[in-house]
């Protein structure tokens, strides 16, 4: 896949960064900041056609398996229209931690419609601000919302006005996200281009070569 490996490589360097250089006089005396990234990841049915090889939770699988710092906490969610499953950061520095996430994300697979709004909320909302660490959240999805047929009773607006309103608390705390866009509809595509431009954070592109 397209430049996989390049956002791979990115958000790596980001969270050693994160952790290895104090940002503050203070900080230099005291400890390192720890880390917490939170993946978001959609599991719409129409991640079937736009992932179908499950790529992006192999990416997230890779991420899980590279990082084993005690200074960095991993959590994941997976939504469609509802929370398909979740974990709030925790260590990742041992192998049965490892594993234990690992097994979460293949706990069901793509179906139902899309609620970003719904997904990206919840995952800030696990990733409550903590005395000294720093968080990032790595949303990775084909797009926009779409409820139709949906029977949460969640509608479009609400879902976009979740969305607003944790974009802005994104940005009151600054929390970066960075956007990984799967498909081809550009239309999708602009609206992660969106979320990351306004919090910080990058988008990137998975396309097949």
């Amino acid at each position: 896949m397209k430049r996989l490996n390049a956002v791979l490589a990115v958000l790596l360097c980001f969270a050693f960064l994160s952790v290895t250089f104090p940002v503050s006089a203070e900080e230099i005396a005291s400890k390192k900041n720890g880390l917490d990234v939170m993946f978001v990841m959609d599991y719409s049915g129409s991640m079937k056609t736009n992932d179908p090889d499950h790529t992006g939770v192999g990416m997230v699988k890779a991420f899980v398996d590279t990082v084993h710092s005690a200074d960095i906490r991993i959590g994941f969610v997976a939504y469609n229209d509802q929370i398909v499953t979740s974990a709030a950061p925790a260590s990742v520095k041992s192998q049965e931690d490892r594993d234990a996430l690992k097994s979460l994300m293949d706990a069901s697979g793509y179906s139902g419609n899309t609620d970003i709004g719904l997904g990206l909320s919840y995952a800030f909302g696990l990733s409550g601000p903590e005395s000294g660490r720093k968080r990032m959240v790595v949303l990775i999805s084909d797009g926009e919302s779409d409820l139709k047929g949906s029977k949460t009773g969640r509608t479009l607006e609400t879902s976009n006005a979740d969305l607003k309103n944790t974009i802005e608390a994104c940005k009151s705390q600054g929390v970066p996200v960075y956007t990984v866009a799967f498909g081809k509809y550009d239309g999708n595509k602009e609206i992660l281009k969106d979320i990351a431009g306004q919090t910080g954070g990058q988008n990137y592109s998975v396309e097949k070569t």
